[in-house]
């Protein structure tokens, strides 16, 4: 029969390799993990505590800069979620936005250092769903990267923290 030519050459044999065109199967993240956190306020105080109130929520303790003065986010798509430095023009970029369903959903993509456990790429997703008496906020990370099990635990730990205590906290504080 002979060798492929052309197109059929590049994208390999039909059924060899895990993807369409031949191409090897994507890699299996090097975490991946999912929190449930019920809150008693309805879908739209936890959104805006979520979004607006990020410095209210977030633990002090987990920021990175020296004399840092919180978070500046920008909740559209191609915003960033930046940690503020004391001198205004200095800072980090936690997260890119990718997408923004308000009241629903975040889609966020960060890089994580080899200082914090990587280096590796995060995507860090929150879903807001009405239940009875509140809303249940899902939290699902993935890594691709260098990865492993000290920083999944590291990580799941803070945002069971972030979210458990301080967000729900927050938003279920009267008058928020």
């Amino acid at each position: 029969m002979g060798e492929p030519k052309g197109r059929e050459a590049r994208r390999g044999r039909k059924g060899e390799g895990g993807a369409p065109g031949g191409a090897p199967p994507a890699p299996e993240p090097a975490l991946d993990y999912t929190l449930l956190v019920d809150v008693a306020a309805p879908p739209a105080r936890v959104w805006e505590t979520l979004t607006a109130d990020i410095n209210r929520w977030w633990d002090p303790g987990f920021l990175t800069i020296p004399g840092s003065r919180g978070f500046r986010a920008e909740w559209r798509p191609g915003g960033l979620v930046v940690e503020r430095g004391p001198e205004g023009d200095d800072g980090l970029v936690w997260f890119q936005v990718l997408g923004v369903r308000r009241e629903q959903s975040l889609l966020l993509a960060g890089d994580l250092s080899p200082a914090y456990g990587g280096p590796a790429r995060l995507l860090t997703e929150f879903r807001l769903e009405e239940r009875s008496g509140g809303t249940r906020v899902t939290l699902r990370e993935t890594a691709h990267g260098a990865a492993g099990a000290a920083t999944r635990r590291s990580l799941e730990e803070g945002w069971t923290h972030l979210l458990g205590n301080r967000l729900k906290a927050a938003a279920e504080e009267p008058g928020s």
